[in-house]
């Protein structure tokens, strides 16, 4: 009932609470964090960008229940919507949904996403990771295949870069640091 509410509560985006996993990597690379409801599907992929670690160079789709979306051009090109102009609070609803994240259709980065919880009346900013486990694969490791060849060639430091089948990855790599702090202090950048 409305009157049993604050009035600093109504017509506020909940806060939703998400778990993103990389697919078919080891060991297992994800991520806690929480975003607000009224964010696009564009802003999340701008906070995945950052919670995961990667660099923003390649295109991305999303996938939630049959709905694609990515950016206004690759929207043009391949007819799906524009992540740009639909908020998560227009498509996720039942806790939990599963949806799925592209990112790099070269390397094909696929990503689980699990809608955990969907939290009423917080007022801290958002997005915030609130914890995650393993560092994300380098841009340009290839792939998941890609990536467990680098990680065996990671005992060769004998260069501080490596030269994998994509490009220049520098080194020294360490695949079991997640910097929480970092990914925090990365995000207050998308603070509204």
């Amino acid at each position: 009932m409305a009157g049993d509410t604050p009035m600093s509560q109504l017509n506020q985006p909940a806060v939703l609470q998400m778990k993103i996993t990389l697919i078919g990597v080891t060991p297992p690379v994800w991520r806690r964090f929480q975003i607000s409801s009224a964010a696009t599907f564009y802003e999340l992929h701008r906070a995945l960008q950052i919670v995961m670690g990667w660099r923003n160079y390649h295109l991305y789709l999303f996938n939630v229940n049959g709905t694609e979306l990515s950016d206004p051009a690759t929207m043009l090109e391949l007819g799906i919507k524009n992540a740009e102009q639909i908020c998560l609070e227009d498509l996720l609803h039942d806790i939990p949904t599963r949806f799925r994240y592209e990112y790099d259709f070269g390397d094909r980065w696929d990503h689980d996403i699990e809608l955990e919880l969907r939290i009423e009346g917080e007022t801290r900013p958002y997005p915030i990771c609130l914890a995650g486990e393993s560092a994300c694969p380098p841009e340009g490791s290839g792939g998941s295949r890609g990536y467990a060849r680098f990680r065996e060639s990671l005992g060769e430091r004998t260069r501080p870069m490596r030269l994998t089948e994509q490009g220049w990855v520098r080194l020294p790599f360490q695949p079991d640091i997640f910097d929480i702090n970092k990914v925090n202090v990365a995000l207050m950048t998308l603070r509204r």
